[in-house]
């Protein structure tokens, strides 16, 4: 339940910057770099803000900008308010799905979502967004596809084989299936596609000091929630 894997995210928030953020930062900021400078009057909204990266980055690029972050782990939410600059932003302890049911019509002009799209119902995802979003304002996201984490999901299954008797919950990784599927779900939200890139985003794992993997993993939040 996302109870849990929020729960993971507060044990994991310390750490998390240097353990798997900084794998994810360059491809972040390659987003933002394709954004306007100037936006139609609206909110800037990060979307499952984590520790705070792209919502940060959205204050220094657009100052003076009403900034709302959301994220449903108070642990990285924690982590995001001791950053410098966090007072620019409203942060906010919230399921990104719930916060975005929660917001105006029309009263954002850009929502913002680093790698956090794919952990929900995605259709729903954009169909919130474009309910939220003013005339001429944007949706700029980077999602994981099915296949994305798919050397990860094989060693968690083999894993749950191994202790079948044991396992109380079931891991469901909600990606999108392919690059069709991302722009039929947008199409269908009434969300014009603008800029769409495939790609690939490099990580290289930081083994102990025994060869081991996975004390490395364990930082990372891909296996939030199933530790």
């Amino acid at each position: 339940r996302p109870g849990h894997v929020a729960q993971s995210y507060d044990r994991l928030a310390p750490d998390y910057d240097p353990s798997w953020l900084v794998h994810l930062q360059p491809t972040t900021c390659r987003l933002l770099d394709t954004l306007p400078t100037v936006m139609p009057s609206g909110d800037l909204l990060d979307l499952g803000c984590g520790t705070g990266f792209a919502a940060l980055q959205l204050a220094a690029r657009h100052p003076g900008r009403s900034i709302l972050a959301c994220d449903f782990s108070p642990g990285m939410i924690t982590v995001a308010r001791s950053r410098p600059g966090a007072s620019a932003i409203q942060w906010h302890l919230a399921d990104l799905l719930d916060f975005l049911s929660a917001r105006p019509p029309r009263s954002a002009a850009l929502a913002v979502a680093a790698w956090s799209a794919g952990y929900t119902h995605f259709p729903r995802f954009c169909r919130e967004t474009r309910r939220v979003l003013v005339p001429g304002g944007r949706l700029a996201f980077v999602v994981n596809l099915a296949d994305t984490l798919a050397p990860l999901h094989r060693a968690f299954r083999y894993c749950m084989q191994a202790h079948a008797a044991e396992p109380r919950c079931l891991a469901r990784f909600p990606f999108p299936r392919s690059p069709r599927a991302v722009r039929n779900a947008l199409k269908h939200a009434g969300l014009a596609i603008e800029r769409f890139e495939e790609g690939l985003c490099p990580i290289t794992p930081h083994p102990a000091s025994d060869g081991r993997l996975l004390p490395w993993l364990l930082r990372t939040g891909t296996l939030a929630g199933f530790e």
